[in-house]
């Protein structure tokens, strides 16, 4: 076994001792090679699940991680990053500009797109910290990424869009985008989230024209309730200034 091994099934056998080891973790992180790298960061996913604030203590390690070069260690940053928030969302706030600069990641896998986007969705949620500088690497992923993923963005952010349109100018303009899309789910919570702005804060969308055309193309799909169509097509127009209430 090599230092690397001996060290990371030292702390596997005895998470209380990761502590002791950070220097040399860091060390393994900054020059180690990729198979020990990625050892790494999965033990790091490991032992934040039994005490998610190392992330807190040791921020250091969980910073080279998402600046490796290998994507394999990149996607196991963010699945760390989501362990961590999932049982302590404040934690998390300090690697938001990391998941946001992680997400832009063309190399990244679906199944680590989804756990970042869900990831901001819960720091939305549960803590005071700003997500809009994550705006555009959202949007590009709603607009362009594969379907399961286009869908987890649209179902986890669809409130924090509503809540604060105008620090998502680029998310809008991607709901707009999908609303047309094959994933019913993704179409219905575009639809919902523009009917919202449309009513509270018009002057948030870019054209409430094209979202009114948008939102009537949704008369052709069978998959959503008709009746709830035309209350979101109604409620759009009178955000609109074109109906009254």
């Amino acid at each position: 076994m090599t230092d690397a091994d001996n060290i990371i099934a030292t702390i596997e056998s005895d998470p209380s001792r990761f502590d002791e080891h950070v220097e040399d973790l860091r060390t393994i992180l900054e020059s180690g090679e990729t198979d020990a790298r990625r050892s790494v960061t999965k033990l790091l996913g490991d032992v934040a699940g039994l005490d998610p604030q190392i992330g807190t203590r040791h921020p250091e390690l969980l910073e080279l991680a998402f600046d490796d070069t290998d994507s394999i260690v990149r996607g196991l940053a963010i699945d760390v990053v989501a362990i961590i928030t999932k049982t302590i969302p404040e934690e998390g706030t300090d690697f938001v500009p990391h998941l946001a600069t992680a997400l832009t990641d063309e190399e990244l896998t679906g199944s680590s797109q989804m756990d970042g986007i869900a990831t901001l969705g819960v720091i939305d949620r549960e803590t005071d910290k700003s997500i809009s500088e994550a705006d555009e690497a959202l949007a590009s992923l709603l607009r362009d990424a594969e379907g399961h993923v286009r869908e987890t963005a649209a179902i986890n952010l669809d409130d924090t869009v509503k809540a604060a349109p105008r620090e998502f100018p680029s998310m809008l303009r991607a709901f707009v985008s999908v609303l047309d899309d094959p994933r019913s789910q993704t179409r219905l919570r575009a639809a919902e989230t523009l009917t919202t702005v449309a009513y509270e804060d018009v002057e948030a969308l870019n054209d409430v024209d094209e979202v009114l055309a948008g939102l009537k193309e949704l008369r052709s799909y069978n998959d959503l309730p008709a009746e709830r169509v035309e209350k979101m097509i109604n409620i759009t127009e009178v955000g609109a200034g074109y109906a009254e209430e």
